[in-house]
């Protein structure tokens, strides 16, 4: 297949060109244009079947380029390459037929993972033709995928259309009970490196008949999950558990020894009919995400219940609404402390691959709330949002462990950030006073340290550290000035100033006016001048 590529910034060319030879992928850079009329031009001359292009070009940009492209009515998928700051670029692209979109800078597993979807959209748009000529070997291997892909990915409700699909692309499909199992590959990128020269095509040729040589016990149905990242389904016959747990595990200690790949895989229950297929997959889906990363528990059938500790992350979730409610830049460091932990191996290896997902789905949002009240944008803004997109195109995918690694980048800019929305100090002993002025009525040490989300030891200590006074003795002082206040401006009587201050004893609150004062509630009321 023939790519155009379109960017102002020749790197980009490079870049592109250089991960697609990288990794061997049947495509063509048939142009590079550095402007939208350039690459209009070449469009007309070359009929590409994708085109890769930027939004921000000088001369013509790429929302005109594309609307050019779409007048001629050519059957190609154009990609959008966007910064963080393009954004509102890329949302009218996408009125203008774009199929996806790219980052800057260029992600080589984004990338591959864009053209692979994008080429195998192309190949379904292809006129039908008789299946024995239409396609080679390696070719109907990849419409099979995408058939068994698109049945348990989608609802398709009319089991007569899949038996006649399958029948077409040979590809042959249980009778009677069967069960689906997903299996998660975490950890690929190193492998890449290590065994296949980067080569997602030849890691993929590898995995698939490894999965499928562990279970020739059964008539057994192993593909690549189109619509998942290093994701495999197995379809199988078998009814004895035991059986297939000892298959897994073979899988498991056989990739993790040779590759040092993590692997997690659910199971569904057992379903009769083929226009079952979708629910299969999401209850083998539901059990993967409460499997753990560790040996034993490496493996869940739907329906498993297995206990995960989230308190870390709740405590996270705390010290983060502190941060938002606050700016308290004293909570931070626990903070960043608490997120090293979590992301430890100790800590993932006995959490649940949903429970992570989720946990890490929440601080992002959270870091998103901090951002939109950050008053300077600027590079380490665009960063962040970068790696947030990153993070969550990952967690969209189960890809936990690619997750985690963005999220241990974020983490080095993370303390900028965070020093930057936070209150100086004079501000956080101003938000301090504010409270205690609101609430001096009844509130309490335990009260105030709660409410900034700071252990109530330490608080006592910052507050002396920040005011010279002890919690107790300022709180006194108060609620003995605004006592003050009501005996000279109202009428109240003595014990209903009491009350009023926080006192419910009056004979008490009289020993600590006078301790301040010097006076008797009623001697200070009676005398001529404001203390």
């Amino acid at each position: 297949m023939k790519i155009l590529i379109v960017d102002d910034d020749i790197t980009v060319h490079n870049t592109i060109k250089g991960l697609i030879e990288k990794n061997s992928l049947d495509f063509e850079v048939s142009g590079n244009a550095f402007n939208g009329e350039e690459a209009f031009e070449m469009f007309k001359e070359q009929s590409p079947d994708i085109i890769i292009t930027d939004m921000k070009m000088p001369v013509s940009d790429g929302l005109t380029f594309m609307s050019w492209v779409n007048a001629l009515e050519h059957a190609c998928k154009i990609i959008v390459l966007s910064g963080y700051g393009d954004f509102s670029y890329t949302r009218p692209a996408f009125l203008l037929k774009a199929v996806d979109y790219l980052l800057k800078p260029v992600n080589e597993m984004d990338l591959l993972d864009v053209l692979k979807k994008t080429a195998q959209s192309l190949l379904r748009e292809q006129p039908a033709k008789d299946t024995g000529s239409r396609y080679s070997s390696k070719g109907l291997e990849m419409v099979q995928e995408e058939f068994l892909s698109e049945i348990t990915y989608n609802d398709i409700e009319d089991e007569n259309f899949i038996i006649v699909k399958a029948n077409q692309q040979k590809v042959v499909l249980p009778e009677g009970n069967y069960s689906l199992i997903a299996i998660k590959l975490q950890n690929t990128q190193q492998c890449l490196i290590n065994s296949f020269n980067g080569n997602l095509n030849e890691f993929y040729d590898y995995i698939r008949p490894f999965i499928h040589e562990r279970f020739t016990f059964s008539k057994t149905i192993v593909f690549r999950q189109f619509y998942r990242v290093n994701e495999f389904v197995i379809i199988h016959t078998v009814s004895d558990n035991d059986q297939i747990r000892k298959c897994l595990n073979e899988i498991y200690h056989s990739l993790k020894k040779d590759m040092n790949l993590t692997v997690t895989a659910g199971s569904s229950g057992s379903f009769e009919y083929l226009d079952g297929m979708f629910h299969a997959y999401r209850q083998a889906s539901e059990a993967l995400k409460t499997t753990k990363f560790n040996n034993r528990e490496f493996f869940c059938t739907y329906g498993d219940s297995i206990c995960s500790n989230s308190e870390e992350w709740r405590e996270i979730n705390l010290l983060m609404d502190c941060i938002i409610e606050n700016k308290s830049i004293y909570s931070y460091q626990d903070l960043l402390n608490r997120l090293r932990y979590v992301l430890s191996d100790d800590y993932v290896n006995n959490l649940t691959m949903g429970d992570m997902a989720e946990n890490i789905s929440w601080f992002i949002d959270k870091v998103n709330i901090i951002l939109r009240y950050r008053e300077k944008e600027d590079n380490l803004h665009e960063k962040i949002h970068t790696i947030i997109d990153r993070v969550s195109k990952h967690l969209e995918q189960y890809n936990i462990r690619r997750a985690i690694q963005y999220i241990d980048e974020l983490l080095v800019l993370l303390p900028s950030v965070l020093e930057a929305y936070s209150y100086t100090e004079q501000q956080f002993k101003e938000e301090i006073k504010k409270y205690i002025d609101e609430h001096y009525r009844n509130v309490t040490l335990t009260d105030i340290s709660s409410h900034f989300f700071l252990n109530k030891n330490y608080f006592s200590t910052l507050f002396k550290t920040l005011t010279s006074k002890t919690f107790s003795d300022y709180l006194l002082e108060v609620r003995v000035k605004k006592a003050a206040y009501l005996l000279k401006n109202t009428n109240m009587k003595i014990y209903e100033v009491s009350r009023a201050v926080g006192y419910d004893d009056s004979r008490y609150f009289s020993q600590v006016f006078k301790k301040v004062y010097d006076l008797q509630p009623t001697e200070y009321r009676n005398s001529g001048s404001n203390l």
